[in-house]
């Protein structure tokens, strides 16, 4: 038997050493496919590099009909060595190094070399900027919407990942494009085909070794909605791309994500679009969200599914229904105790431990039962059966660690089992 002394000594020294950061720490949530990739430290250190302060991404990623616009523009002829002369301009500035950390560049140079014999990516990987590629090809319409489109290029996408990584590829890009028209465009049709392929892309290029650039794009384009119906649509667009992201486990730390200006449509009138009453007011909120749009997403759903009252109507991890981002915004196999254990305060758990512990201290002096009677009295009985009952139905009975404690150990945990058995 324990004395109430030796109890509380007990309890004060089962919490502290619970507790500890050297032997519990942060709580951590991997998914299965963060643990099985190789490539996830790399991946998170270039993104880290290619997103640092100060620095910017050269896109010169032009597909062969965009260039031969660009050189127009100065009279110049739409020829392969003129494109590989434009580009080697850009490449070799005195400088460039110095405020650019990436540069994206089209399939056809990625194999072009300078005047002096070099490849393109040699010459920039030796001055120290990151070379991507765009991994897209192109938009295809999607039949029964108003024009709007989805991007292509998921076919073979692994086989030519593998292909660049080994030419000196170390990030690419995908994009994706949204107009905003007439209500109900963006439709959720285009949004969905385009947030599932944006996440597929992610994923396949995590998987096998770059670092993804996923990009959302509302293009400007006529209309006259206003900036704070942009603000709205680019959120919307957001929401579901993250879902996805969710949904495919990407790491968020290993890719970047791209979005595009919050803008009123070109036929918006100057009023609309008055920068600092308008654009601060609409766009910022939207660009500068507390947390994620997936989280808010999921959020909604919970609320929705516990006002129904069904247990079964709550959407489920791998059934269509995102789970709360964990560490970093992260998805994990075992999110739910992970996310409910951000949600139950250290103090809480502290004192949950110190009440069990008196509670155990006095049934093992056999002065007061569980329910506060006298052990052996007449409740005894009528409160065993409520326990089992209780326990049945998946309550706390003797022995078993309390719901929020095993909520914010993430799990069983022996310490908390051996404690609570005292």
């Amino acid at each position: 038997l324990f004395s109430r002394g030796m109890v509380a000594a007990l309890s004060c020294m089962a919490a502290s050493a619970l507790f500890a950061p050297s032997r519990v720490g942060k709580l951590t949530m991997v998914s299965p496919f963060e643990s099985d990739n190789v490539h996830i430290p790399e991946l998170i250190a270039t993104a880290a590099r290619i997103s640092r302060r100060g620095f910017g991404i050269l896109a010169a990623d032009e597909s062969v009909p965009t260039a031969g616009k660009r050189l127009k523009t100065v009279g110049v002829e739409n020829t392969a060595e003129n494109r590989r002369a434009f580009r080697e301009l850009l490449f070799t500035a005195e400088g460039l190094e110095d405020y650019i950390s990436g540069v994206i560049l089209f399939d056809e140079t990625m194999y072009q070399r300078t005047a002096g014999g070099e490849r393109f990516v040699d010459c920039l990987s030796r001055r120290g900027i990151l070379v991507g590629t765009k991994l897209d090809t192109g938009l295809r319409l999607i039949a029964g919407t108003e024009g709007e489109t989805r991007t292509g290029g998921l076919d073979g996408l692994g086989d030519r990942v593998c292909e660049y990584r080994k030419d000196g590829a170390t990030f690419a890009k995908w994009r994706a494009v949204f107009k905003i028209g007439h209500a109900g465009v963006p439709s959720d049709r285009a949004i969905r085909e385009n947030a599932q392929s944006l996440a597929r892309y992610a994923s396949i290029c995590q998987e096998h070794g770059l670092v993804p650039i996923v990009e959302p794009e509302l293009t400007l384009g006529p209309g006259d909605y206003s900036i704070g119906r942009a603000a709205f649509e680019s959120e919307r667009v957001l929401s579901h791309v993250m879902r996805a992201i969710n949904e495919a486990q990407v790491v968020p730390e290993a890719m970047l994500l791209k979005p595009s200006m919050v803008l009123p449509g070109l036929d918006a009138s100057p009023g609309q679009s008055e920068p600092r009453s308008v654009c601060i007011r609409d766009s910022g909120p939207t660009l500068l969200r507390p947390r994620r749009p997936a989280r808010r997403v999921c959020a909604r759903e919970r609320r929705h599914s516990h006002r129904k009252g069904a247990q079964a109507d709550r959407p489920s991890r791998g059934a269509g229904g995102a789970l709360p981002l964990g560490r970093h915004g992260r998805r994990g196999g075992d999110a739910e105790p992970a996310a409910a254990a951000a949600r139950v305060p250290r103090r809480t758990v502290v004192a949950l431990l110190l009440v069990r512990a008196r509670a155990a201290g006095r049934r093992a002096q056999g002065v007061v039962g569980p329910g506060g009677e006298r052990a052996g009295g007449a409740g005894a009985s009528a409160r065993a059966r409520a326990r089992q009952r209780t326990g049945a139905a998946g309550g706390v009975g003797r022995g078993a660690p309390h719901p929020l404690l095993g909520r914010a150990l993430g799990g069983p945990h022996p310490l908390a089992e051996a404690f609570l058995l005292i």
